[in-house]
């Protein structure tokens, strides 16, 4: 899986990865965090499991606070300093469409370095050594969002445009060193990427990372594949790319979600979360990273 590969092996620079994926050219090109649906039970069997029940008295918080640990690579020409700024305009927007579901982040630190491996060398289909390297830095436990800026993303084709990919939460005891957001710097507000430059696309892989899948996970959801595991998330065949209402799986209740944030709508489109979502995101945060809600 993209989001969610197990170390299996080391051949030189490169590490095997055993979770298999689901990926292709036209998914990729927007997030890397593609799972398939064997993968997807797996991580759901463990969750019914061992679910953590979520603190019902008054004095429960009113914001869950995550601490963010910002660490912006830039190549040796200069390319890929974030200004202190924009790194606040990026906060500015994970606040502005999480506040309204319990979460507050708080950025602790921001580390800078110089690394045109880094820069360039990530791979959503497999491990790089540049990303272990680089992930070497993580700071904090799992709790911790560590958010690492890049120039570009590739699949095992070597193309570019994968805007960013994120762990998920039942992944962290098994690779705490993966743990994290990597993360397009042509999607940040003020970015080169078309139609998907504000900032938002920080928040869907942050949905990934607190325990989200894709709204168009399964497609229509026959058999035995459940989607996202949530209930009040229309069905939907594949990915939408436009705001235009549709509705790919007419057999199934409602209009497709393309105005969710766990779709891959442009920017403008995406600006809601299902009560379903918050509560499985609230779940999955205290099952497998301690923050309650």
């Amino acid at each position: 899986m993209l989001g969610l590969r197990f170390l299996a092996a080391i051949l030189g620079a490169t590490l095997v990865l055993s979770a298999p994926s689901n990926s292709s050219a036209s998914i990729a090109s927007f997030c890397g965090s593609n799972p398939t649906a064997e993968w997807r039970a797996e991580a759901e069997a463990h969750f019914i499991a061992n679910k953590v029940q979520g603190n019902l008295t008054a004095d429960r918080p009113a914001y869950a606070v995550i601490q963010i640990y910002y660490h912006v690579v830039s190549n040796s020409r200069g390319q890929g300093a974030i200004p202190d700024n924009v790194l606040g305009q990026q906060l500015n927007v994970l606040n502005r469409i999480y506040n309204n579901y319990g979460v507050y982040f708080q950025v602790a630190q921001t580390k800078r370095y110089t690394r045109d491996d880094w820069y360039s060398n990530i791979n959503i289909d497999f491990l790089t050594q540049a990303e272990v390297d680089m992930k070497s830095n993580r700071i904090g436990g799992a709790d911790a969002l560590n958010i690492y800026f890049v120039g570009s993303i590739r699949d095992a084709n070597g193309q570019t445009g994968t805007l960013g990919f994120a762990t998920f939460p039942y992944q962290y005891q098994s690779a705490k060193y993966r743990d994290g957001i990597v993360y397009s710097n042509t999607a940040v507000p003020g970015g080169t990427s078309p139609n998907t430059n504000t900032g938002a696309v920080l928040a869907h892989e942050a949905g990934h990372w607190l325990g989200l899948f894709h709204t168009f996970e399964g497609g229509c959801r026959d058999g035995n594949n459940a989607g996202d595991y949530v209930a009040d998330t229309p069905a939907e065949a594949s990915a939408a790319r436009d705001c235009a209402v549709r509705d790919s799986c007419p057999y199934s209740p409602g209009n497709d979600p393309v105005r969710n944030h766990m779709d891959y709508t442009d920017d403008f489109c995406r600006n809601q979360f299902t009560p379903g979502q918050v509560s499985r995101f609230q779940d999955q945060s205290r099952t497998y990273r301690g923050i309650y809600f």
